[in-house]
């Protein structure tokens, strides 16, 4: 019982991300394709079980190898340990932190734009419109969600317990909502050659508000595991980044309702 009290994390995520993979399959495909989704369900059981039951402490010895100190900078190195929302303090560590995203999306926008670029013939036209628009999404999700990223985890960082999460998704929520809006809103405007950019209808607001609720959750779940956060930057102390933070928070709930009532 203590073992699963301290995995719930996992288990809610787990969860979230099933029904979140799932309602998104129609009924139907389920319904026709019964004994291939019977196969790769029994299949991830059966590696889930062989992970937890015997892989799991076998491969922990990677964890230590040469040595637990040299193992442990290698990763933190690796894993560019001091450049992560729950992680960043000083300032320098804080910037890099919010430019390592969009950084890494742009590599991938220059890596479809190399796609499209090599796909020339008249045929492939799909192809290179879709490449196009995924790398332009990328980065322009990266630009739009690192911030709020960065805004909810410093909250948690700072306070971490059932008012303060509450609070935090109470204020974050609206944001992500609006983030996601304005992605999708901006790639269907993108694909759509007909769609007035000023025209948001209640459709749209589906998958952004599903999106942006599963963005929100999952970084509160997923706020503890894996390593132990750092303290709270001092900028998060600011009277300045806490009115801007109130300010963003009214002001994407405004515009969320904006949106909300000229669809109606």
């Amino acid at each position: 019982m203590k073992q699963l009290k301290s995995r719930w994390p996992y288990l809610v995520l787990a969860l979230i991300l099933s029904y979140a993979i799932l309602s998104l399959v129609p009924p139907s495909i389920w319904a026709d394709n019964l004994a291939a989704v019977a196969l790769v369900l029994g299949l991830t059981g059966v590696a889930l079980f062989a992970y937890v039951r015997w892989l799991r402490g076998k491969l922990g010895s990677i964890r230590s190898w040469p040595s637990p100190e040299v193992n442990a900078r290698v990763r933190r190195i690796l894993t560019l340990g001091d450049f992560s929302p729950r992680t960043a303090r000083t300032p320098k560590q804080i910037v890099l932190s919010l430019l390592i995203l969009p950084l890494i999306a742009l590599l991938g926008a220059v890596a479809g734009v190399a796609l499209v670029l090599a796909f020339s013939g008249d045929g492939l036209t799909g192809i290179r419109d879709t490449a196009r628009g995924m790398s332009v999404m990328f980065f322009l999700g990266a630009v739009l969600l690192g911030p709020v990223l960065h805004g909810l985890t410093f909250r948690l960082r700072a306070r971490y317990d059932l008012k303060s999460v509450l609070l935090s998704v109470g204020m974050y929520l609206p944001i992500f909502i609006l983030m996601m809006t304005i992605l999708f809103h901006l790639g269907w405007y993108l694909v759509v050659d007909d769609q007035s950019f000023f025209t948001i209808s209640l459709d749209e607001m589906i998958i952004p508000t599903y999106t942006g609720a599963l963005f929100c959750l999952s970084t509160v779940l997923l706020f503890r595991v894996g390593i132990k956060p750092a303290p709270a930057p001092e900028l998060t102390t600011h009277l300045t980044y806490r009115m801007s933070e109130r300010v963003t928070f009214l002001v994407s709930l405004t515009l969320l309702a904006t949106i909300v009532i000229l669809a109606l």
